[in-house]
């Protein structure tokens, strides 16, 4: 992708951490990296499972939807059925109508 976007994951581990993480918050000020700190492995590993079904959707996805009109709270509404797409939408739409005449 054109867009490179650094992370640094860091577990923390250690009491009296904050002179640690002053020094990370620095580094990654000046590396061009977002921080992210996690106090469990639990933590760490939802993070990195984010991450992971994230990084090959658009940036819209996670920018969210800025359409508040109705027909773009229909879309939202049916294309988060797994398995309906915008063109799915506007073929219900076109043959129902409304919301209510597609739940019939």
């Amino acid at each position: 992708s054109a867009h490179q976007h650094r992370v640094l994951l860091v577990q923390v581990d250690v009491p009296d951490s904050a002179s640690y993480l002053e020094e990370l918050s620095r580094v990654s000020i000046l590396s061009s990296c977002t921080l992210i700190l996690a106090w469990s492995d639990t933590e760490a590993a939802r993070y990195i499972e984010a991450y992971k079904i994230y990084e090959n959707k658009p940036a819209d996805m996670l920018q969210g939807s800025k359409d508040t009109s109705y027909t773009g709270t229909v879309n939202r509404l049916l294309t988060s059925i797994k398995g309906v797409n915008k063109t799915d939408v506007a073929r219900l739409r076109a043959r129902y109508g409304t919301v209510r005449g597609i739940a019939g």
